[in-house]
Formats: structure tokens, C-alpha cells, sequence
């Protein structure tokens, strides 16, 4: 069982994410919305439930509820973002988030490719390219799927992250190939991933550092006095600015001033860069000289002000003197009037260097937004900011290079749909997977369609067209009353045959592609899904249709295929026949291999309910389901493509299942027609006494 519930996908900032095993449940990201705004399903994380949150980043919308994570739960993020948390509930006088870090409650750090364990889940993080510093994607693995999620990412031309002689590879990309490729044998069945930019256009405008250092060379150059307001929280940015300075100090004595909070940020990154590529076993001595040399933050000097420390009027004085006969690019976290006052005579020039958000009041801090939005108004400020996200080329490059095999998940995207413009293959596209919100209007509205479509493959298997699926009926021995009893049909060869027949009935290609009836691929009009194939509709509990199984007749591949997940059917946690009959026995529960063997079995009328559950993901959700739903189980395990360690698997799983031993037939169905049903009934009735 592996189930990946994303809260607000579809919003630029605050996406949840939550992932649940058998055992552990663990959440990724708790954060604000870039509108401040709580996230409307918060009643849907049940905490009690919730074993651990790691944290990709130390950005507000990544980390910033915090504080309402219960003390039970563990907590996992990195050094710096446990510096920038205590800073900011500092900052905002929140007592009980300050406790809990000081205590260092269920607090837990993370390293560079150091794995954590979560019961049945595991995670390991790896540093990648963020506007936030020592910022972490992860690899989490559960017993049945490999899930990447990629938390925020970007890549800027200033700083080499990778060993010398791979410049110009993207950091993500090296850390993929190199390093999580090489970290899990498996292929990845998963992939979420971050996505702002992707559909915006222009909204998130950026500089490269390159750029941004050259045009603060040149303001330097032919200005000498800049002012700078930059977050403390943007390390990229800072080291831009300081090293642009010390370059411009070796020839023309223009230094680099800061602020107090500065300088303690500017402080934290180089501690905690030095200790980590000092002690790193996965960096070799090349690369700690190359990484120590790129945060060896260099000579920056503190401001004075004038009235504070032991002997402030001579020092004030001092460096007053230095900074207006050399020059100074000064760097402020927050808008200082005195100071803006004190050099007004010299013209400077200002520069805003922060996200736009807390221009437009969108930071979520009101009073902090005013400040800048005011500051900007007042001077003829320079806007210059690097890019915070990935735009879409790269976006597009790291699906292509994941390559995974079932599902890739938009998060943080205000355009969802975009991705699907992506210049990406057509088989990837098919994978898009976009959590769209669906009125309960629209819910009856796919329940309406998958009737429509029900009767039409029923009707069609009926036809002369659909005689093939009729003859493989045959074959396994399956009558007439089974076939109408459970709703069968036929998908025949047409390439939109499903398609056309709905929509002559009114629905639209959207419901149909969110039905999973229909496949639709950029540039080309919306197909069948199914082809060839036996149809079986799964029904809930309410006996409503909510998708479909499709069995190839013949040798088809895959043999079996199901719509996809959608608003009204998640196909791991549904299984076909299980509401079909109440009047069954349900003390016990028959479990055999595929949907034919099923209905084969149903046709017998044990009195049991009889499911089928495929082998190949073991374990899966239906597995759970099972489970759930039966305390006693009678394990029907054919000796066909199933091998002893699998099996052995399954028996520990099911470890109070009984076990319906079928040898030498190799598979359930032969020992039927070879044995008949008595003797099938005397079997399962020894499987259960011996118990």
C-alpha cells in the first residue's frame, strides 16, 4: 500500500504533501500559502496518524506551520532551516514554537544522502539549487513504490555545486544521474514535482547571478554608493553581492557593508557549509576545497552605528570616512531611515532585491510588506532579484531524465494543466497526474458517464463486432447469466469509438479523459483508452460504476488495464466484486489471482466473496483493503509466474490466511475444470478447519 495525498497542488506556495505505507504516514512540507492563507483541507491531516514532516527548505511556504505540528510527531529538516525557524518565532515572539525548538523536541537534522527511516518508509535527502540555502529534495521508499519529490529547485550560473569538469549541468540533474541513480537500484515510480514557473509567462522575472553581477559591477563602477535591501534568507543573493564587492575592493576599495542581521545569517551559511564539506564522506578533497571556496564568504564589514559599543565615536567615525571616500555597496535586511538620511547628499543608488511578493503584500508579513512597498515608492529603487524557480526547460529535462514509470505530480503550480505543454515525450505526458477540484455536480456527472459507457460495451459485446471477446468468454467456460449478471462487455479495435458515443450523448472530452475512458495527448484529438479487451465495471459501495478493468483478449500487453485514478475512483483502494453480494458468507474471503479467475470462482456460488488481487505490486493498497475488509482469509496462490520467495511474501503478509493449496494444477482455473467444484469446496473447507 502506498497512497500520495497532495494538498493544493494547485497554488504557487503551500502544497502539502502527505505519503502513507502500511505502518508510517508521513507529511512533506507544512507551509503558508504565498498568500498567507491556511490551507482549506488542514481537516484532513489526521496528526494522530502522522509518525513524522520532513522539510525541504526553510522558506515560509515550505515550513512556515511549524508551529502547529504536534510535539509527538517527529520533525526533520536541515541546520540552517532550524536557524532561520528559531529567527523568525523569535522575530514574532511565538513562545511555544520557540520552546519546542530550544528543547529540541522530536527535532532531527538532516544530512546530504544520509537515509532516515520512518517504520516502513524511508527518506533520503539530497542538497539541490534553491533560492533557500542547503534546500533538499528526497527519495522516499516504500514497500511498493520508489517516489522522488523534488521540492523547490532552480539553476543559477554563479556556483558550480558539481565536481569540476561537469560545469554547466544543472545541479539537479548531476545529483540525479550521479548520485540517486546510483543510490537505488529500483526505477522511479513517482515523481513530484515543483512547477511555479511552468504556465506563468513572466510572472517570476529573474536574473542569472552572472547578470546581477555584472550590472552591480557596472552600477559600482559608475555610481560607488549603493544601497541593497536583501533578505537574509537569500544566501544566493548575498553571495553575489559580496563577492561582486571584494572584486571591486582589490581595485578600487569599494567594501562591502551589512547589517547586524546580516552579517549573523551570513555567519550561520559559512558554519554550516565548512562543517558539512569537512566531515561529508560522499565529497572527495577536491570537492571540499571547490565548495569551501564558493561560501568562504570573504571580507564583509559590519556597520556602526553611532552609540553602540565600547568606543563607538571614533570607529563610527572611521569607517563613516572610508565608506564615502571609497565607496560602499551596503546591504540591509530591513529599510534603515538614519542610515538612508546620513548618505542622502550622495546620491546612491537603491536597489530591492527581494521576491516581489512583499511588494504586493503577498509575504504574508503585513507590517514587513508596508516597509518594503513604502521604500520602493519613495526612491527610484533598481529592481534586481535572481530567479527563485525553474522555468520550464529545465522542468522538462528533469521529467525526461526521472523518467518515471506510473505517475508525474504537479505541485506548487498556479497552471497544473501547463505541464502538459512541456516539451516532454508523449508517453511521459500520459503520466501527467493533475489533482483537479471537482463539485459533487461533477461527480454525478462521471458516474452518469461510466453507466453510459457500461452499456455501450455491454451491448457491443453482444454484436458481431464484439464476437472475439464473446469466444474468449467461451473459453473460460464463463455463461451467459455471469456475463449479463456482472455487467461484461467488449472494447472492440475503433480508435474513438468510446469517444464519439459518450459525446453524442452529451459529455465533454474533459469528463471523458477524467472518466480514464480516453487518452489525450498535446496536439492530437482524445482516443479510446481500451482496446481489445474484455470490460469489467468496478462498482463501490453504493453499487455506482466508478471504472473499469480491461483484460486483453489473448496474448494483449498489458494483460490487464485500469482507468486511472479520477475524482470519483482510486483504483488501488478499489476492488471489483467485493460490494456484489451481501448475502454472502463474509467471515471469509476467497483471494485469487486475476479477474477471470474470479468470476470463475463466482460462478460456483461457494457462498464466499471472491476478489481478485494481482501479485505483481505485492503489497499494494488492495492488499490492505483485504485485509480490512476480511479477517479471515482464503489465499488462492496458482503455481503460474509466481515464485517461492513471492509467495512466501504474501503467506507472512497474510498471516492468519488460510491457504488453498492447488499443486499440481498451475493455476486455479485448471484445477476446477480438472477436479471439479466438489472437490474445490472440500478444499477450501480443509484450508479453513485447519485453522
Amino acid at each position: 500500500m502506498t497512497d500520495i495525498k497532495i494538498f493544493k497542488s494547485d497554488q504557487v506556495g503551500g502544497s502539502v504533501t502527505m505519503i502513507s505505507a502500511f505502518q508510517a504516514r508521513i507529511v512533506i512540507d507544512y507551509g503558508k500559502s504565498v498568500q498567507a492563507a491556511y490551507l482549506e483541507d488542514d481537516n484532513n491531516i489526521d496528526w494522530d496518524k502522522v509518525d513524522a514532516v520532513f522539510f525541504t527548505s526553510y522558506n515560509m511556504d515550505h515550513i512556515g506551520r511549524f508551529d502547529v505540528i504536534p510535539e509527538n510527531v517527529s520533525v526533520y529538516m536541515s541546520s540552517i532551516s532550524y536557524f532561520v525557524l528559531y529567527k523568525h518565532y523569535e522575530k514574532h515572539k511565538n513562545r511555544p514554537a520557540l520552546k519546542r525548538l530550544e528543547n529540541n523536541i522530536n527535532i532531527y537534522f538532516l544530512n546530504n544522502r544520509e537515509t532516515v527511516t520512518v517504520k516502513d518508509i524511508s527518506v533520503t535527502p539530497y542538497i539541490v539549487d534553491n533560492s533557500a540555502f542547503w534546500s533538499f529534495m528526497f527519495l522516499i521508499k516504500t514497500p511498493g513504490k520508489t517516489i522522488l519529490y523534488t521540492g523547490g529547485f532552480r539553476d543559477q550560473d554563479m556556483i558550480d555545486k558539481i565536481p569540476p569538469g561537469k560545469e554547466g549541468v544543472p545541479k539537479i540533474i548531476y545529483t540525479i544521474e550521479n548520485e540517486i541513480k546510483k543510490d537505488t537500484a529500483k526505477t522511479i515510480d513517482a515523481l513530484i514535482i515543483e512547477g511555479t514557473a511552468v504556465g506563468a509567462g513572466q510572472a517570476f522575472p529573474g536574473y542569472t547571478a552572472c547578470q546581477m553581477s555584472d550590472k552591480l559591477e557596472r552600477l559600482l563602477i559608475d555610481h560607488r554608493y549603493i544601497f541593497a535591501v536583501v533578505s537574509p534568507t537569500d544566501a544566493d543573493t548575498l553571495y553575489v553581492f559580496q563577492k561582486t564587492a571584494n572584486k571591486m575592493e582589490i581595485y578600487q576599495d569599494i567594501g562591502l557593508y551589512v547589517d547586524d542581521t546580516a552579517m549573523e545569517y551570513l555567519k550561520a551559511y559559512e558554519s554550516t557549509t565548512l562543517s558539512y564539506f569537512s566531515e561529508n564522506r560522499y565529497w572527495n578533497k577536491t570537492d571540499r576545497i571547490l565548495m569551501n571556496r564558493i561560501y568562504s564568504w570573504g571580507q564583509t564589514y559590519p556597520v556602526i552605528k553611532n552609540g553602540n559599543g565600547k568606543k563607538p565615536v571614533k570607529k563610527f567615525i572611521e569607517q563613516r570616512k572610508m565608506m564615502r571616500e571609497n565607496g560602499f555597496m551596503m546591504i540591509m535586511t530591513k529599510v534603515d531611515e538614519e542610515l538612508l538620511e546620513e548618505f542622502a547628499d550622495l546620491n546612491p543608488v537603491y536597489i530591492y532585491a527581494m521576491s516581489p511578493e512583499y511588494v504586493k503584500q503577498q509575504s504574508g508579513d503585513e507590517a514587513y510588506g508596508e516597509q518594503m512597498a513604502d521604500f520602493c515608492k519613495r526612491h527610484n529603487v533598481i529592481d534586481m532579484h535572481l530567479e527563485e524557480h525553474a522555468y520550464p526547460d529545465l522542468v522538462a529535462s528533469v521529467i525526461e531524465c526521472v523518467n518515471p514509470v506510473e505517475a508525474i505530480m504537479p505541485i506548487h503550480t498556479n497552471n497544473p494543466e501547463a505541464f502538459r505543454d512541456l516539451s516532454i515525450r508523449k508517453e511521459l505526458k500520459k503520466k501527467i497526474r493533475i489533482e483537479r477540484k471537482v463539485s459533487s455536480a461533477d461527480k454525478e456527472r462521471l458516474y452518469k458517464l461510466n453507466e453510459a459507457a457500461a452499456d455501450y460495451y455491454s451491448r457491443s459485446l453482444w454484436k458481431q463486432a464484439g464476437k472475439k471477446g464473446l469466444d474468449f468468454l467461451a473459453l473460460w467456460e464463463i455463461t451467459d447469466n455471469t456475463i449479463k449478471g456482472y455487467g461484461l462487455g467488449y472494447a472492440g479495435k475503433g480508435k474513438d469509438s468510446i469517444v464519439k458515443y459518450l459525446k453524442e450523448k452529451g459529455f465533454s472530452e474533459r469528463e471523458i479523459v477524467m472518466a480514464g475512458l480516453a487518452c489525450n495527448v498535446e496536439g492530437e484529438e482524445i482516443t479510446d483508452r481500451f482496446h481489445n479487451r474484455i470490460m469489467f465495471p468496478i462498482k463501490d459501495r453504493y453499487r455506482r460504476i466508478v471504472g473499469f478493468a480491461g483484460r486483453a483478449v489473448g496474448d494483449g500487453n498489458p494483460k490487464y488495464e485500469i482507468t486511472p485514478s479520477s475524482p470519483i475512483f482510486e483504483k488501488d483502494k478499489t476492488l471489483f466484486g467485493i460490494w456484489a453480494d451481501q448475502t454472502q458468507n463474509e467471515d471469509y474471503m476467497i483471494v485469487c489471482d486475476e479477474y477471470m479467475t474470479a468470476l470463475v470462482f463466482r460462478q460456483l456460488e461457494l457462498g464466499f466473496p471472491v476478489v481478485p488481487c494481482s501479485w505483481d505490486g505485492f503489497p499494494s493498497d488492495q492488499d490492505h483493503i483485504i485485509r480490512k475488509c476480511s479477517g479471515n482469509v482464503v489465499l488462492c496462490i496458482g503455481n503460474e509466474n509466481l515464485g517461492k520467495e513471492k509467495s512466501e511474501q504474501i503467506r507472512r503478509y497474510y498471516s492468519h490466511a488460510r491457504i488453498l493449496v492447488i499443486s499440481p494444477y498451475s493455476n486455479p482455473v485448471e484445477y476446477i475444470w480438472g477436479e471439479g467444484k466438489k472437490a474445490l469446496e472440500k478444499k477450501i473447507n480443509k484450508a479453513i478447519k485447519a485453522y
